[in-house]
């Protein structure tokens, strides 16, 4: 047995070493095409190259004349541009900008983001400033503010400024961020979130907001809603809703005077300079390494700061058990004060032909862009964890 053992082990060296020379003369051979990857000495323009107004995969081995050299520090690629090694070279070669603008879309993860960036350079914007960005002079209130921020910020910081307000705008020495969400289930979100979580809610006798309510007729998502016309245009709206955050003025679609609305400009929103890294809410995990790889300051050790939430709430159950008085209630007091925005109604839509109505009628433009979105979010995503010391901005002491 043992001589058996000894004769197969030669006969597999010999291979092995056979194997060995046969790769050492095709690898010599000037005849085979060599392999290059990512070369540094790339000469790219982007002048020179077509934006296509929806995203597409570009392989990589294709031989790309596009360079970022002359690409401004805060003007940051679209988001269609559809050649991820054009976006990484983009980031790895421009600072983390001195100014992130975060307009928060509702019931998206919003709140979660706050928690992880709460302890950095931050600025939330109360109500005051909430709104639509073309109507009461609120884009010159919003931009006095950054130009404050900016002005008493020392040299070399990175600030995140958070607030619901919609359109994007231009603002100098500043990118936008945001985070998405599947248009019908934001919808929902929102939808019981209003009716039961919202601060009026919290304020009435019953625990529901009554003039919500008075409007929408349906205190859930079933037949009732089906047969309301306010109902019907609320879902209608909220679907719409998200993409006014991520457009600028011109590309979300407004609402005709006959009820209808423009067609939304996907080719735009995606083309759109502003923002500069979309994530999304059914990736949240992916998003929070595509932030830190755009914002290393901002966003440094987020996924950390995301398991340390769930770990606190377990412990939290220990104190509890073992010191009842003490820590009755922690962990419900623990999301009042992290997640008030949390909803508690976990209903969903009841009524099938009302969940078909939004799967083929509201929701169908808003969802086609967050496909489009998320495709290009993915390869980029892929591309920078195959090559994160390249592809992304290096944190500033």
């Amino acid at each position: 047995c043992a001589v058996l053992i000894c004769w197969r082990l030669l006969r597999l060296a010999s291979t092995l070493s056979q194997l060995k020379r046969n790769i050492s003369h095709a690898t010599s051979d000037s005849s085979l095409p060599s392999l290059v990857v990512d070369s540094d000495t790339l000469n790219l323009s982007v002048s020179n190259v077509p934006i296509s107004p929806f995203p597409s995969v570009v392989n990589d081995s294709e031989t790309l004349n596009v360079s970022v050299s002359n690409v401004s520090s805060y003007d940051p690629l679209p988001l269609s541009f559809d050649d991820s090694t054009a976006w990484c070279k983009h980031l790895s070669s421009t600072p983390e900008p001195p100014l992130v603008v975060y307009n928060r879309i509702p019931k998206a993860g919003g709140t979660t983001m706050k928690v992880i960036y709460q302890d950095k350079l931050h600025r939330g914007l109360g109500k005051d400033y909430w709104g639509f960005t073309d109507r009461n002079n609120l884009k010159d209130k919003l931009l006095s503010t950054f130009s404050a921020i900016l002005e008493t910020s020392k040299e070399g910081t990175t600030t995140i400024v958070d607030g619901h307000f919609r359109p994007m705008f231009p603002v100098p020495n500043a990118t936008f961020m945001n985070l998405m969400r599947l248009p019908k289930s934001r919808a929902v979100s929102h939808f019981y979130y209003s009716l039961y979580d919202s601060v009026a809610a919290k304020h009435s006798n019953n625990g529901i907001n009554k003039k919500f309510l008075e409007n929408v007729i349906s205190p859930a998502l079933n037949k009732k809603c089906l047969k309301s016309k306010n109902c019907l245009k609320y879902l209608r709206t909220e679907c719409r809703s998200q993409i006014q955050f991520l457009s600028i003025s011109d590309s979300w679609g407004e609402e005709k005077t006959d009820g209808t609305y423009d067609k939304i400009d996907i080719g735009k929103i995606l083309s759109n300079k502003n923002l500069e890294v979309l994530g999304f809410h059914e990736e949240f995990e992916k998003s929070l390494d595509m932030f830190e790889c755009a914002f290393p300051y901002i966003f440094e050790g987020a996924k950390q700061k995301l398991k340390g939430i769930g770990s606190f709430e377990k412990s939290l159950d220990m104190f509890e058990c073992a010191f009842p008085y003490i820590f009755e209630g922690a962990k419900q007091k623990l999301k009042g004060i992290g997640s008030k925005n949390k909803g508690t109604h976990k209903s969903g839509i009841t009524s099938k032909n009302l969940e078909k109505l939004m799967d083929e009628n509201f929701c169908v433009e808003e969802t086609e862009l967050y496909r489009r979105a998320l495709d290009q979010f993915n390869y980029r995503y892929n591309k920078m964890m195959l090559n994160r010391g390249r592809c992304c901005r290096v944190k500033r002491n």
